[in-house]
C-alpha cells in the first residue's frame, strides 16, 4: 500500500511559557486544511536546557515535519528561548500563513 504523500507527521515543539504555540498550531491546521493535506499533529513540550540541547531545539515554537525543521536556521542555536520568523514587516513569533504554505508544499515535494 502506497503512503499518501499529502499525509505528514507534524510536531510543534515549544516551551511551557511560549505565548505563540496556540497561534502556530492554529495556523498549521488552517494551512493544512487549505492545501487539502492530512497530518498527525501533536505538541511536544521542551522543559529543560538538557532537553533543548538533546533535541537541537532552536526555540519556541519549532515546527517539525517528519522530524525535519520546516524553517531551519542558518546558524544552529539551541535553548529555551522564543523563536522568531522573519517577514517583510519584521520578526514575528510564528511563521506567517504564506511561509507555512510554501514550507509545507516544499516538504511535501521532497518526500
Amino acid at each position: 500500500m502506497e503512503r499518501d504523500q499529502r499525509f505528514m507527521n507534524i510536531v510543534i515543539q515549544y516551551t511551557e511559557e511560549c505565548p505563540n504555540v496556540d497561534e502556530a498550531e492554529e495556523r498549521v491546521r488552517d494551512v493544512l486544511r487549505s492545501l487539502g493535506m492530512t497530518a498527525e499533529l501533536r505538541r511536544e513540550v521542551v522543559r529543560t536546557a538538557d532537553d533543548a540541547q538533546r533535541l537541537s531545539f532552536p526555540g519556541s515554537p519549532t515546527i517539525l515535519v517528519d522530524g525535519i525543521d520546516l524553517f531551519p536556521t542558518p546558524v544552529p542555536t539551541t535553548g529555551l528561548v522564543c523563536r522568531f520568523y522573519d517577514i517583510a514587516d519584521g520578526p514575528i513569533g510564528t511563521p506567517s500563513p504564506e511561509q507555512l504554505v510554501d514550507a509545507l508544499k516544499r516538504r511535501s515535494e521532497q518526500r
